[in-house]
């Protein structure tokens, strides 16, 4: 008869081989002899996570660490599943606890740091990385983290060098997808980005004529090309071959959507924001208004920490597919798609039989799945030009109903900040990856035409090698006036519109513009010079002025925007008119459900014909 320890080999061998029941059934033998074994109750918990029953993997840790508490893969088993289930901070601190124990425990080190970018403190994410590669040289997964991290700072180079090494350690095409499409967040120049542009275009089109697998995108394709969307062009086609590419590797069968029973059309609305940030407190107001207006409305939850009056949805594709399915939808709505992996992939699925996405991230997406583009004529206009694979559908207003502001607090004091009183201030308060290299002749011209200029630029939150590239960029494109190009601190909460009023001028970005930052400018009576091109990135401020009807500051071309930020900010007279006329304007912004209801009347026509 086998000894308990030679069938505890016996059980791992066939976890290893993939025969989990298998291995269930000689892992609990083994338990029946030694109830609170660590070993065998940390292995279990792992075989029952795979297979989806992760209260009960939970339980079998918690058992393990009562018996022996500085079992350090348990900790670490345990981090992974509570950070799975949107419990970060609980995750944390296990992590932490495993590295109490075992300060060079390179999985623990990896799991810590992708929960510590996750929430912003990157440069400690960054350290840690790099100690868990120098720990285990041979971890092919903390190499490729690694190199994600690099990457979204806008270390190329070095994040090449780390996908490389997880390939040697691990061949597969989810590196090769993510090396092909490798972008900066900041270019040197105008022939930088158009090098940046035909590498990525090229390996799109290579990984295109090849045949890829991905086991599991979510898992392995954790970084999208969102940078592409800076680059100011019309992406029309190539959203469309980023959306063969991926659902290419989406496996083609999906729970076919079935007809609601029900007298009133079900809704579905979908983000991973619904909590504690802008966009959940936007469509929050469109999902009451779809209600009163007669329809179901059900909000779905992909976000890490689901809020408390939302339907979360399970961190896996195949399992929130059915969730979705299960609720029998007559339409489905993407609120945001472009900023979050799960719910793009999700997007490449008919779960309804019609599925829309709102203009939260302003671009087409490419997926073949969905029907509607929804936004706002007022931030379309005149001029307007773009592409979209889906159908444009313009409203009268946003689908969205923004909140009013808080009182803004008091303008910042410039000597705090370490500003001359006498300057004339012009801030460009866009985050950083925004300001293409077509904007450093706006900036030249400003500095040029205004002695008593400075141009105020923000740090980015999470890396500072966003405003060292920055600042090495400008060295070059604007010679001597760059002295005059001032990087402040990361301004959060009340200290960023306490900012904004501090300041003379302030400047939008282009060609991808403002929206909830021009917004806040508003609030505070700063109307931001913007320059309004074709696509519906570059529309949102411009959109703002034509649904107050305010003749704001919105120019046609580089030499224009220099002239009219110039006027704005010599003339304190013009400036205070501009503001009380912003003043007595801005409400139609804050609290106007027409594009919500207007979505409405969309919803009861389309999701009818849609079923039919």
């Amino acid at each position: 008869m086998a000894t308990a320890e030679q069938t505890f080999f016996k059980a791992v061998e066939r976890q290893q081989l993939g025969d989990l029941p298998g291995a269930e059934k000689l892992y609990r033998r083994v338990l029946k002899q030694h109830p609170d074994h660590p070993a065998v109750l940390n292995n279990l918990a792992v075989l029952l996570k795979a297979l989806d029953r992760r209260e009960a993997a939970e339980r079998a840790l918690e058992r393990a660490l009562r018996t022996s508490p500085d079992h350090a893969d348990a900790w670490n088993n345990l981090g992974t599943l509570r950070e799975e289930g949107g419990r970060d901070d609980e995750a944390l601190a296990a992590y932490e606890r495993v590295l109490a124990l075992q300060p060079d425990h390179a999985d623990a080190l990896g799991n810590h740091a992708d929960l510590l970018r996750r929430r912003g403190r990157f440069a400690e994410a960054l350290a840690g990385l790099r100690r868990a590669v120098a720990a285990n040289p041979a971890g092919a997964r903390n190499w490729e983290r690694l190199g994600d991290a690099l990457q979204a700072e806008g270390s190329l180079a070095e994040a090449e060098e780390a996908y490389r090494r997880s390939f040697q350690l691990q061949p597969r095409d989810a590196l090769r997808i993510k090396h092909g499409l490798m972008l900066p967040p900041v270019y040197r120049s105008e022939a930088d980005l158009e090098s940046h542009r035909q590498r990525f275009l090229a390996s799109l089109d290579s990984l295109l004529g090849e045949r890829l697998t991905v086991a599991d995108p979510l898992a392995e394709l954790a970084e999208l090309p969102f940078y592409l969307a800076f680059q100011g062009r019309d992406e029309r086609e190539t959203q469309a071959r980023l959306g063969r590419l991926f659902g290419g590797l989406l496996p083609a069968e999906a729970p076919a959507p079935r007809p609601n029973a029900g007298t009133r059309p079900r809704i579905g609305l979908l983000s991973s924001h619904w909590q504690g940030h802008s966009v959940g407190s936007c469509y929050r107001g469109t999902a009451a208004a779809l209600a009163e207006a007669g329809l179901e409305v059900l909000r779905f939850d992909s976000g890490r920490a689901a809020a408390g009056d939302t339907l979360p949805l399970p961190r896996d594709l195949a399992a929130a597919r059915r969730r979705i399915a299960e609720a029998r939808l007559d339409a489905l709505i993407y609120t945001d798609l472009g900023f979050d992996p799960f719910s793009y992939f999700l997007s490449f699925s008919r779960l309804a039989p019609l599925q829309l996405v709102l203009n939260g991230h302003p671009m087409t997406s490419g997926v073949p799945a969905l029907d509607l583009f929804v936004t706002a004529e007022p931030l379309c206009g005149p001029g307007f030009d773009e592409g979209f694979t889906e159908r444009l559908v313009t409203l009268p207003w946003v689908p969205g109903v923004f909140e009013e502001p808080a009182a803004p607090p008091p303008p910042a004091d410039r000597e705090a900040l370490g500003l001359p009183a006498a300057a004339r201030l012009y801030c460009c308060p866009m985050m950083l990856f925004k300001l293409h290299p077509a904007m450093d002749e706006a900036f030249a011209g400003i500095l040029a035409a205004d002695p008593e200029a400075l141009v105020l630029l923000v740090e980015d939150r999470y890396s500072p090698k966003l405003g060292e590239a920055l600042r090495a960029r400008f060295a070059e494109s604007l010679g001597s006036l760059a002295a005059r190009v001032r990087f402040l601190p990361y301004q959060g909460g009340r200290a960023f519109p306490a900012l904004l009023q501090a300041c003379d001028v302030l400047l939008d970005s282009f060609p991808f513009g403002g929206g909830t930052t021009s917004l806040a400018a508003l609030a505070v009576g700063r109307p931001p010079v913007t320059l309004e091109g074709p696509l519906t990135r570059s529309r949102s401020t411009a959109g703002f002025y034509r649904a107050m009807g305010f003749a704001g500051p919105v120019a046609h071309d580089v030499e224009d925007y220099v002239r009219q930020a110039v006027a704005l900010a010599g003339d304190p007279a013009l400036r205070q008119a501009r503001a009380e006329e912003i003043a007595a304007k801005r409400p139609v912004l804050y609290g106007n459900r027409r594009g919500a209801e207007a979505l409405a009347e969309l919803l009861l026509r389309e999701a009818g014909r849609a079923a039919a």
